[in-house]
């Protein structure tokens, strides 16, 4: 009978042992089966964004002569001229206007081409009507800027053109370059004057017109400024975050003058670098979509999140003070 006793005594024992083994299992797998849960499949949460904007604040012109959009320029200061159909003289006389703007200026200089051009010269009327230019093209006169491309901070300057031709009936005959002159800062940006002693009055008064001071200041001004990229958030959908998981959709676009090139953004959570992506090449004036879908965090519950274009400083930039995007939970 005791040896009967002691073997269900072991039984009792082995069934115990296997039925907390399975209750442990049980813990264990509802444990397991709430992490993968909140890592998985967590209530959706919507994240607000703070964002760093976009500068757009500029410089005040206080001239009579206007600019017809702000902050219009060139990229770069040594402007290519290609001339079409023009004599000895008018070329010579167009020359004249362009040594004008080098001296006044000290700083934006012109150099002839026969290839790709930053301003073409048309000094006949055949030359004018081959040249295929839309009905806005000349935006004042017999001069202006032929392609603009905005970019938010600056309205850069991708083409111009000037038309010197002059039938015989127009009247005053000026020997200094007071037409060319004014075509030429038509393409520069800059509409007419209501000041008669103006080079930028709309009418030949006198060959006494005379170039603005405040139109110099501000040439000086524009092609002394940099001429770097300038990438900013142009907008960020709210991001919502799923458990261990984050999706995210923003636009990054450049606002300088240049293309911004290799440029990239960090994912950093908590301060620390989750990942980094390529942006490539963004050109000026253009900008990048970015759609990224359950990006795994380290944790479910980050203090912070930030997304930081050229966290590695690499990029020389106008403006490095809106490169940050930061969500708060």
């Amino acid at each position: 009978m005791k040896k009967n006793n002691s073997k269900g005594s072991i039984q009792e024992i082995l069934y115990f042992l296997i039925l907390l083994l399975l209750v442990l299992l049980l813990i264990v797998s509802a444990y397991a089966g709430y992490i993968l849960y909140n890592d998985l499949y967590g209530k959706p949460q919507n994240l607000s964004v703070i964002l760093t904007p976009d500068s757009n604040e500029s410089y005040q012109y206080s001239g009579e002569v206007k600019q017809f959009n702000k902050n219009m320029k060139f990229n770069h200061n040594l402007i290519l001229v290609r001339f079409f159909d023009c004599t000895s003289d008018e070329e010579s006389k167009m020359e004249k206007a362009f040594e004008i703007i080098t001296n006044e200026t000290g700083i934006i200089t012109f150099k002839k081409t026969v290839g790709e051009a930053d301003i073409d010269i048309l000094c006949s009327e055949a030359s004018k009507q081959t040249d295929n230019q839309d009905s806005d093209y000349f935006i004042a006169g017999e001069g202006g800027a032929k392609e603009i491309i905005q970019t938010n901070k600056y309205n850069v300057i991708v083409s111009g053109s000037v038309l010197l031709y002059t039938s015989q009936d127009k009247g005053l005959k000026c020997s200094t370059p007071t037409i060319e002159l004014h075509e030429l800062i038509h393409v520069f940006g800059f509409d007419h004057s209501t000041n008669p002693k103006s080079l930028m009055y709309p009418y030949l008064s006198s060959c006494n017109q005379k170039l603005d001071s405040s139109i110099v200041s501000e040439l000086k001004r524009l092609y002394s400024e940099p001429n770097f990229p300038d990438i900013y958030f142009d907008s960020f959908t709210q991001p919502i975050k799923k458990g261990r998981y984050i999706s995210l959709n923003f636009t990054i676009k450049n606002s300088g003058t240049i293309d911004a090139e290799n440029a990239t953004f960090s994912i950093l959570e908590d301060n620390q670098v989750l990942e980094t992506h390529m942006l490539g090449t963004i050109r000026f004036g253009a900008g990048i979509l970015m759609k990224m879908e359950n990006i795994r965090l380290k944790s479910s519950s980050p203090e912070k999140i930030s997304i930081i274009v050229d966290n590695e400083n690499k990029l020389k930039e106008l403006d490095k003070n809106n490169n940050i995007a930061e969500i708060s939970f």
